[in-house]
This record gives C-alpha cells, sequence and structure tokens, in this order.
C-alpha cells in the first residue's frame, strides 16, 4: 500500500559496502536540513564520544546530530565501551537506545550521568 510520504534522497558518493551517501556532497546538502529526530546506530561509544570506523560516514553523522533537535543513537551492550576510530560525536548531545543489560556496567552508569540512556 503506497503511504505518499515525502522522501528526500542525499546525493554524494555511495560507499559500496553499506550503500550509504558520503562526501562532501552529501554533508553539504544535509547541512541545509533541519530534523526533528533523527535516529543513527553507532559502532562504539566511550565515556565522552560516539564512535565509527569510518571518517566518511563520521562526517555525516556528525551533520545530522548537529541539526537535530533530538538524536538519539541506537547501540546493543556490545557497543558500549567499544573502540573505534573515529570520533563523531560528544555522548552529551544525543539520549542513548540500548538493549537492557542484566547486570549495569560501570560506563553505562557513567553515560547515565550525562546524558539520557533508554533501556528496552
Amino acid at each position: 500500500m503506497e503511504q505518499r510520504i515525502p522522501t528526500i534522497i542525499i546525493g554524494g558518493a555511495v560507499k559500496q559496502s553499506t550503500d550509504a551517501s558520503v562526501g562532501a556532497v552529501a554533508v553539504q546538502q544535509l547541512r541545509q536540513l533541519n530534523f526533528d529526530k533523527a535516529f543513527w546506530g553507532m559502532n562504539g561509544v566511550d565515556e565522552h564520544y560516539l564512535k565509527t570506523p569510518d571518517v566518511e560516514e563520521a562526517a555525516i553523522k556528525q551533520t545530522v546530530i548537529d541539526n537535530s533537535k533530538d538524536a538519539y543513537i541506537l547501540v546493543d551492550q556490545s557497543k558500549i565501551g567499544a573502540y573505534s576510530f573515529v570520533k563523531v560525536a560528544p555522548v552529551t548531545k544525543v539520549h542513548l537506545i540500548t538493549s537492557t543489560s542484566s547486570s549495569e556496567s560501570n560506563l553505562l552508569k557513567k553515560l547515565k550521568k550525562k546524558t539520557r540512556v533508554m533501556e528496552g
């Protein structure tokens, strides 16, 4: 069934492994947009930063986070404390959504002092 939802496609280069739009053209186009809510996956979250392995994807994620009223980062427990090459944004700029852990880690406790953490 057709929902008739308006869709905007961002240009730029296409990253082969993920089909993500990346590069300067994509970042430039995203800078012109404002978002009420943005939802992103992330490869790692430490006590201070969101992280990802790819410099170009980091630039896309940074731009959207900067242009969002509310940015939500979706991470499972394996991403909490995981190391990745590129810093995307401070954890204080986003809300974290994660799977419930039977034993809350010390890092998760520290993150809850810096930002909203939703478990489910």
